[in-house]
């Protein structure tokens, strides 16, 4: 049962500090203590107006399918270490398109569903184009961005950012909620060196993405792919036919399991690979697991209970909404089926089908859901290169081929194991690939090192102290 909060407030604070605000979150005590905490700490506090401008556009752009200048991200994608383009912009007038643009050194905060999420723009963002419903942040002093970032991420800015929340359904938050934010007044060579944390970090992600990119565009060049929009038959409706006996010997009756375009990426990794096996081959893989539907109990803290995590966190450096299942009721699910290790490959399995991580070092002994296919790499000299295949455009959709149901996709365990899978015929370039995946997991790992520094130092000798 969800722990229900009570607690009596004074009608004089509704009618003159709240700015009659009646919603009972507004009122939370521990938002109140969070807010008096940093008001009377240490160092001296200052409002949130004091140091930055906050602001949001409206909704005037249409969103496509089809490629433009314009790539576009939602709120829910600017959280992932490598995030995927939404769709493309369109506008009748450039100016709207233009507002859109982010730009280097800019905070950006979720305002609507999922509150308080914050991201630093680094070079992987750098001046494409944002949902209007995500709140930009520009500091008054360019060099405190990464100390209001780990404001706002610490256990206090969090409290405080949801005492703002509005809506019976769908929670939200107004740029102009913000203003009266209390900031910890930090020294200047305090707040400089959260703030170089903070940028060495988002760098490091930034050189992960690179090495990503490089290893997955080596992996096109060995197998001469075209880009997938290439090998499509078809943007509309598809109609094709195909030979009865495959029909039958599939298995398969599902028209989408029989798409044209996935018989051409297998026919196409047949001709320009060493072989082509499959996922489950024991010279891919040792185990691929995916663990049954259970009932989960939680526990409040990490040493009562093991880091659980959903399928859309994975894309995540350090998810932020961090659950731990109970050892006392989980223990052998957790060590059987549910525990993650570095170099593990994770593919979501369920509604969102196919988006692929390569568990990183600070992830080892932390479960994840069920909904999340495990991939056990057959050793660390495959791990990197199934990784970047699995999660390259033409892995994906071969995985979706896979997949099953009429509402919620589905991709089963015995499924991926029949994923197709190539060698090349270069091994050199293959131990390449695998290497620039590897090296790009470890440097998420250092920029994940540099994060918790810099919120270590805001939590333990800013707001703490």
């Amino acid at each position: 049962m969800e722990q229900v909060n009570c607690s009596v407030s004074n009608i004089s604070e509704v009618l003159t500090d709240k700015d009659l605000r009646l919603e009972a979150g507004t009122f939370d005590k521990e938002a109140e203590s969070a807010a008096v905490n940093v008001e009377h700490g240490k160092f001296p506090a200052v409002m949130f107006s004091e140091v930055a401008k906050y602001y949001m556009f409206g909704r005037s752009v249409k969103l496509m399918r089809t490629k433009s200048p314009y790539p576009f991200f939602q709120p829910s994608s600017v959280t992932d270490i490598k995030p995927v383009t939404d769709g493309y912009l369109y506008s009748s007038k450039q100016s709207e398109i233009d507002e859109l643009k982010i730009h280097e050194g800019q905070l950006l905060l979720s305002r609507s569903g999922t509150i308080g999420n914050v991201t630093y723009v680094s070079k992987t963002l750098r001046d494409k184009y944002l949902s209007p419903d995500m709140i930009r942040i520009d500091c008054n002093n360019p060099e405190d961005a990464g100390y209001i970032y780990a404001y706002l991420k610490s256990s206090e800015g969090q409290k405080i950012l949801h005492s703002l929340e509005f809506g019976a359904v769908i929670k939200h938050i107004n740029p102009e909620h913000l203003q009266n934010i209390p900031v910890p007044n930090a020294p200047a060579e305090l707040r400089r060196k959260i703030h170089e944390l903070v940028v060495k970090s988002y760098a490091l992600r930034d050189e992960s993405n690179i090495l990503l990119d490089e290893a997955e565009s080596l992996l096109a060049s060995e197998l001469r792919l075209p880009p997938i929009d290439e090998m499509k038959h078809d943007d509309g409706a598809l109609i094709f036919s195909i030979n009865g006996l495959d029909f039958v010997n599939s298995g398969r009756f599902e028209a989408s399991y029989h798409d044209p375009l996935f018989v051409e990426i297998v026919r196409h990794l047949q001709a320009e690979a060493e072989e082509v096996t499959t996922v489950g081959d024991k010279k891919v893989s040792k185990k691929v697991i995916l663990p049954g539907i259970f009932k989960r109990v939680y526990v409040e803290d990490e040493k009562h209970g093991a880091v659980f995590i959903g399928g859309k966190q994975i894309s995540e450096l350090d998810p932020a909404d961090k659950k731990f299942l109970a050892y006392s009721q989980h223990e052998k699910l957790i060590n059987d089926v549910l525990i993650i290790h570095e170099n593990m490959i994770l593919i979501t399995c369920i509604g969102t089908v196919g988006k692929a991580t390569l568990v990183p070092k600070h992830w080892e002994g932390w479960t994840v859901s069920q909904n999340v296919m495990r991939i056990v790499p057959v050793s660390d000299d495959i791990a990197g290169y199934a990784y970047i295949f699995l999660g390259s455009e033409w892995g994906r959709s071969l995985i979706k081929r896979y997949s099953c149901g009429g509402v919620v996709e589905e991709v089963r365990d015995e499924h991926m194991k029949q994923v197709p899978f190539p060698f090349l015929k270069n091994k050199d370039a293959q131990d390449k690939i695998n290497s620039l995946a590897l090296e790009a997991n470890s440097k998420r790992y250092e920029a994940y090192k540099l994060e918790r520094e810099a919120m270590s130092i805001m939590e333990n000798e800013i707001i703490s102290a």
